[in-house]
């Protein structure tokens, strides 16, 4: 929708392009800490942890360009809805980038673990790809437009909790076995609670956007149920 003042565009564009840029950072920054932890690449986790400066001076950035939309242009109705979700979009994805760095500090531990190999790897491995790409998904709709999402990404959340259910029993058993190691099977769990956190976060966006093109919140619906 174009506005009488072109100015006003202008603003709108620049902050989406910015809630769009942080959106790729994170991403990319999840990604690369969960390959941290698989590849037990430390100079990788340490890398991630230098580069979370930068993640949240983009996040300033674009919640500062968000209050500066809703102090001097006082949107209504549809562009109203428009900031609101990206200042949703952006809490969430600074949660992401809190995750990420959850993963990241815990691949030391799991690396120098007696239990690595014994570890579920491959399944958190699977779940983070699994949760990646609903991040992914949930970013395209953001820059879409695209209100379907949110359905094909609550069902994909769902699954996603079982599968989460399913490691943390498989750790718990294991750390009932190994007494001497149980810090590792600890930490193991807390990754998965991450990258299902991450998932819930994805949901969230996509859901933001229903309520920019329906005008509907959607984010406290029940899930749809996994078919």
């Amino acid at each position: 929708m174009d506005h009488t003042a072109k100015s006003f565009d202008e603003e709108l564009q620049a902050m989406q392009r910015a809630v769009t840029r942080l959106a790729g950072r994170v991403e990319q920054q999840f990604r690369r800490a969960v390959r941290a932890l698989t590849e037990s690449d430390l100079s990788l986790a340490a890398e991630i942890l230098r580069q979370e400066r930068m993640i949240d001076a983009e996040h300033l950035a674009a919640g500062n360009l968000c209050s500066e939309l809703l102090a001097t242009r006082q949107p209504l109705a549809l562009d109203l809805r428009i900031i609101m979700a990206a200042i949703h979009s952006i809490n969430d994805l600074e949660r992401i980038g809190d995750e990420s760095r959850k993963i990241a500090l815990r691949a030391s531990s799991l690396t120098h673990s007696t239990l690595r190999e014994q570890l579920p790897i491959e399944e958190i491995k699977a779940l983070s790809e699994s949760a990646g790409n609903m991040l992914r998904s949930a970013i395209d709709a953001m820059v879409r437009e695209d209100n379907h999402t949110f359905a094909r990404l609550s069902v994909q959340d769902n699954q996603i909790d079982q599968e989460r259910d399913e490691l943390q029993r498989l750790l718990i058993k294991l750390a009932s076995s190994h007494p001497e190691d149980t810090n590792a099977c600890v930490d193991a769990i807390f990754v998965v609670q991450s990258v299902e956190r991450v998932a819930d976060h994805a949901r969230n966006i996509a859901g933001y956007v229903v309520s920019v093109v329906e005008g509907v919140d959607v984010r406290h619906q029940e899930h749809t149920p996994p078919v």
